[in-house]
């Protein structure tokens, strides 16, 4: 699906940042290790915080960036399918590292509109520690 506008990327991030939230909490809520649900915890918590800014930022923002046009984004190569993904730390390095790829992508795409690509960059760094947290089971 083209992603052809700034408000189009936020909503489709908000969509990631949902299903990554609903991997998280399926998974903490089975039966994994102590470490894992340490480390699964601490990401979920972090998904929410991002899910917020994002939204927040859609909100605040709504006459500024909904309709300013954005060209060749794609949300093909960011797809999460989370029901059927295993809850295992691999399948969501996996999940977290095409988010991170999603937010840099579009990050790139809007360097029109500054305050949302520092935003989207920023938000990028926590998936890093998401990556650095999931790096360490």
């Amino acid at each position: 699906m083209e992603l052809g506008t700034a408000g189009s990327i936020l909503s489709y991030a908000l969509d990631l940042e949902t299903k990554a939230a609903e991997f998280y909490e399926r998974a903490i809520g089975g039966k994994i290790n102590d470490n894992v649900k340490e480390a699964f915890e601490e990401n979920n918590q972090r998904h929410h915080k991002i899910a917020k800014t994002l939204d927040r930022m859609r909100k605040e923002n709504v006459t500024e960036m909904i309709l300013e046009p954005v060209h060749g984004l794609k949300s093909d190569g960011f797809v999460i399918e989370t029901k059927n993904m295993p809850t295992t730390a691999e399948a969501s390095k996996k999940m977290e590292q095409t988010i991170l790829d999603y937010l840099r992508a579009s990050a790139e795409k809007v360097a029109f509109l500054p305050q949302m690509k520092e935003m989207l960059e920023e938000l990028a760094g926590r998936i890093v520690k998401n990556l650095d947290t999931l790096a360490k089971l």
